[in-house]
């Protein structure tokens, strides 16, 4: 608009007036038209947003239900408290179990004899400890060939009872020093701080008095359960090593710790006192309250949706008043993607409960569901796993030697997939030739040289000392090369066996990449061993066909390809040929939340229709913007006519003054008044 106006100055017209008038009345319209449609777009947006939410909460509800996870588990009670708690996984079956306590896992622990003083020097050398088992009936100590022993230099710096106990601590292999005042002097008691009679101690001394099982010096801490007391067994044991020992329905089971896990399947057991022969039972139950909580969660928040959905886009015929999303194709696209999930049959995986309906979830004529839970409980404790199958991603496959392990892609579709095996993993291995001949005695200085899945070892030496047989060697061999550094470090490891008369060492892995070679052996551990600088017979890779097509190679997991792309199989055992059909499923849960964060995303339907309105908005803004441009010429338009007008009527108003001043003069003329 003009910011300064002159107009009405001539005649005394009211051209602003005016001009404000017209232009209104050309504007006013096309203003409030645009006004009524942004007040419609701004409903609708708004409507969305509440839609959105709705299907969120319905998102939510389906979190427990989209995996086995939460139809596997596992309601536990025990008879008896404070002996045995036990947890259940979902591979744990329903069912009484008894179980017994008859001992307790217990660590070690060795004291020393009582020392006048904590810093007073007890002797130099070396102390080298070797975890094991030892004999209850002779003491004979046989050393775990997992557990390399572990040498504590004792220098003089380090060599009182209290430099010892740090020197001990800060090795940190899991045995633990302390030093303990009795009243009379200082003792220093070691613990193991595992549990379990495989971890048993024997410690030995290299003195540097050169007296290594003297109670003089460092040897005074010498311990071997076989040697004679204060004689190389100087130390007292105050507790010994000992296992858990317990009775599971009636079949005697040892453990290294109070823990027993994988005993029952899918159990944990926890040990926690004696049961002086007075069994606690154990009861597992499928937790179906949880599941029919969950059930009915999904179905409330389902009808909220649609409830709501339902007044978002209704018309009454009598009030002609109208939802803010009536005829929105975008929610009408969604709304029919949901109600065709939850209708959709299952027939091709579930021969007796192929739908929500025939479990008791039957959708109503306004969209919403509703549930019958004495047909959902009496349909669980029917077939359980057809439930499932309704609902969650899940899988199976008949053969027990193989198991579902996943699939990986939201769109691998419900279905039967045969599973082939048309070749076995194996681990490469190298055989040794027969050995005869024992006892064998070795010096322990020889050497060998392995190379286990591409990883070079470092030098592997056995043991100094006689072997009674070949099984000892077979022991021996396979702690050492899996105690190597290297090896380790890249987690390669063997077994080592006896076959025949002859040591086959094997891969700890299988497939193409597993093989077991030598590289190097010295010329006397060669003939002990019946081995040679060679290669061994590699290992081979899983091969097989899921759903009749090629599958890809994961160690030991077929992974599908085509229509069967993404699902995963695990092969535990067994031979070559068809092993069975995997039983493939995406239920409604997984289906629905797949779908509602599709619908929900930044790429999703409603997303896009947001982005739709809000385009609305801001070309309501621009049509908002030219009609103000427009109103502007008008008035500039409108004001110069006007302002034109006033001037012509102005400058008439000034001649009609003049002619009447003029007429008034003329001789005879008529006075005003007169």
């Amino acid at each position: 608009m003009a910011a300064i106006s002159s107009a009405g100055l001539g005649s005394g017209l009211d051209v602003q007036g005016l001009v404000d008038q017209l232009v209104a009345a050309e504007g006013q319209p096309t203003q409030e038209r645009l006004d009524r449609k942004e007040v419609g777009i701004q409903a609708s947006l708004s409507a969305l947003g509440t839609f959105k939410a709705a299907l969120g909460e319905v998102r939510s509800s389906l979190t427990g239900l989209r995996s086995t996870a939460a139809f596997q588990k596992q309601s536990v009670s025990v008879s008896r408290e404070g002996f045995v708690s036990a947890t259940a996984g979902a591979e744990a079956l329903p069912g009484r179990y008894q179980v017994e306590v008859e001992a307790l896992a217990s660590a070690q622990r060795l004291a020393s004899r009582t020392f006048g003083a904590d810093t007073d020097s007890v002797g130099t050398g070396s102390l080298t400890f070797q975890r094991g088992r030892v004999d209850a009936a002779t003491g004979n100590f046989s050393p775990d060939p997992r557990q390399p022993p572990v040498t504590v230099e004792i220098t003089p710096e380090n060599s009182s009872l209290r430099g010892i106990a740090t020197a001990i601590n800060d090795a940190d292999f899991g045995v633990r020093a302390s030093i303990i005042n009795n009243g009379e002097g200082f003792v220093l008691v070691l613990g193991s701080e595992h549990s379990g009679a495989q971890n048993s101690l024997r410690i030995s001394v290299s003195d540097a008095d050169t007296n290594d099982t003297d109670s003089l010096g460092l040897s005074a801490l010498a311990y071997d359960p076989a040697a004679p007391e204060g004689s190389g067994r100087n130390l007292v044991e105050k507790r010994a090593a000992s296992d858990a020992v317990a009775v599971v329905d009636g079949i005697a089971v040892a453990s290294s710790d109070n823990t027993l896990e994988g005993i029952i399947p899918g159990m944990r057991l926890e040990l926690e006192g004696l049961t002086d022969g007075q069994p606690v039972n154990i009861d597992v139950e499928a937790d179906r309250e949880a599941v029919v909580a969950g059930i009915t969660a999904f179905v409330e928040a389902f009808n909220d949706f649609v409830t709501n959905a339902n007044a978002l886009t209704r018309f009454d015929p009598e009030t002609r008043e109208r939802g803010p999303l009536l005829g929105d194709a975008a929610v009408r696209g969604v709304m029919t993607r949901l109600r065709r999930i939850v209708s959709d049959s299952w027939a091709e995986v579930n021969e007796h409960y192929p739908s929500l309906a025939s479990i008791g979830i039957r959708t109503e004529r306004d969209g919403t569901l509703s549930l019958d839970e004495a047909r959902l409980q009496q349909a669980m404790e029917s077939d359980f796993d057809e439930v499932m199958r309704l609902f969650a991603r899940s899988g199976r496959v008949e053969d027990p030697l193989a198991r579902y392990a996943d699939a990986g892609r939201a769109e691998t579709a419900t279905g039967r997939y045969r599973v082939e095996v048309t070749s076995l993993p194996r681990a490469g291995s190298l055989l040794g030739t027969p050995l005869a001949g024992f006892p064998v005695t070795l010096a322990g200085d020889e050497a060998l040289g392995l190379v286990i899945d591409g990883v070079s070892s470092g030098a592997i030496r056995l043991a100094g000392g006689t072997y009674a047989s070949l099984q000892e060697l077979a022991t021996e061999l396979e702690g050492r090369i899996n105690a190597d550094g290297p090896l380790a470090a890249a987690g390669a490891g063997v077994s080592v066996v006896v076959e025949g008369a002859a040591l086959r060492i094997t891969s700890a892995t299988t497939g193409s990449a597993s093989r077991v070679d030598i590289v190097s052996i010295d010329p006397a551990l060669a003939s002990a061993l019946g081995l040679a600088v060679g290669q061994g017979t590699p290992g081979t890779d899983l091969q097989g066909r899921i759903g009749g097509l090629p599958a890809e190679v994961e160690g030991r997991r077929l992974i599908g390809s085509g229509a069967a792309a993404g699902l995963s199989v695990e092969i535990l055992g067994g031979a070559t040929g068809i092993r069975g059909d995997l039983v493939f499923s995406r239920g409604v849960a997984d289906r629905l939340a797949a779908l509602i964060d599709e619908i929900n995303g930044g790429e999703g339907a409603i997303a896009a229709r947001n982005e739709g309105l809000n385009r609305q908005v801001e070309d309501i803004e621009g049509q908002r913007l030219r009609l103000r441009r427009r109103l502007e010429k008008l008035e500039d338009r409108l004001r110069r006519q006007f302002s034109g007008l006033d001037a012509t009527l102005g400058s008439l108003q000034e001649t009609s003054t003049f002619l009447n001043n003029q007429l008034a003069g003329l001789p005879g003329a008529r006075q005003p008044g007169s």
